[in-house]
């Protein structure tokens, strides 16, 4: 399930060459995860910003738009680096509040409100930058809690209590769309169930989305699509995995 952790943190790895071809590629993928500064100009901007590309030697590279402040640097007005920056905190705020309201299905107004956006652009954004709808994501978690639920106990009746069902029935019905297949199939590692893929890149590193024919049953960030391809097939290893980007286009479509 979904772990977000800050884009600044991949950054890390990053040398300054290589962040040096980021920027003259205007790698959008590379946007929150460090500023470059032009020392001729005073200004700081994100890896894709659209404008003149400076010389190397007037360049220097900071993992936030913070530390590009601190150092006397200005934000670009063109591409707006720190606006992005405070785009990311709130989708950030936003999955913690969902994340510790998990017995409480939240409304699109309540997360909105928590971050201070109109529902309109909160869902937009949120959709834009980690592919899935907040409604999505809240599944995602709930579904997470109830798989761990479900690892713990050794009777599906008392992972069912545990992860906050008042009744079995109410379980099945509600808790077989959040993991996308019925508890039973889910203790089976997924035997016999239909499982569709797709990797795509986000703002918050590879996203893996994968669905059956009763929902999403898993969602994954993480740096590499070989490894969330094996985490994938290590959960479900009974099931029928199939890449599907095609088919599931829709779901991810417009994710920058």
């Amino acid at each position: 399930m979904p772990t977000l952790t800050h884009p600044v943190g991949r950054s890390a790895g990053r040398s300054k060459d290589h962040r040096w071809l980021l920027v003259q590629d205007r790698n959008q993928q590379a946007d929150g995860e460090f500023v470059y500064a032009v020392k001729s100009t005073g200004i700081f901007c994100r890896p894709s910003c659209p404008s003149r590309r400076p010389r190397r030697e007037m360049v220097e590279f900071f993992d936030n738009p913070s530390l590009a402040q601190q150092a006397g640097y200005r934000a670009c007005l063109r591409c707006e680096p720190a606006e992005r920056n405070a785009q990311l905190a709130k989708i950030e705020a936003a999955c913690r509040f969902i994340e510790q309201n998990l017995d409480d299905v939240l409304s699109l107004d309540q997360i909105a409100g928590h971050v201070g956006l109109s529902p309109f652009h909160f869902q937009r954004l949120f959709k834009k930058r980690l592919g899935i709808s907040p409604r999505q994501y809240q599944q995602a978690q709930r579904s997470s809690k109830f798989k761990q639920a479900l690892h713990k106990e050794a009777r599906i009746t008392d992972a069912i209590y545990e992860a906050g069902y008042s009744s079995s029935s109410r379980a099945y019905e509600s808790g077989s769309d959040q993991l996308g297949m019925t508890p039973t199939a889910f203790r089976r590692n997924g035997q016999g169930v239909d499982i569709n893929f797709t990797i795509i890149a986000s703002h918050m590193g590879k996203l893996l989305i994968a669905s059956t024919d009763r929902g999403l049953c898993s969602v994954k960030f993480g740096n590499s699509e070989a490894a969330l391809l094996r985490e994938l097939k290590a959960e479900f290893h009974a099931a029928n995995i199939h890449r599907a980007d095609s088919e599931l286009k829709a779901a991810v479509a417009g994710v920058k």
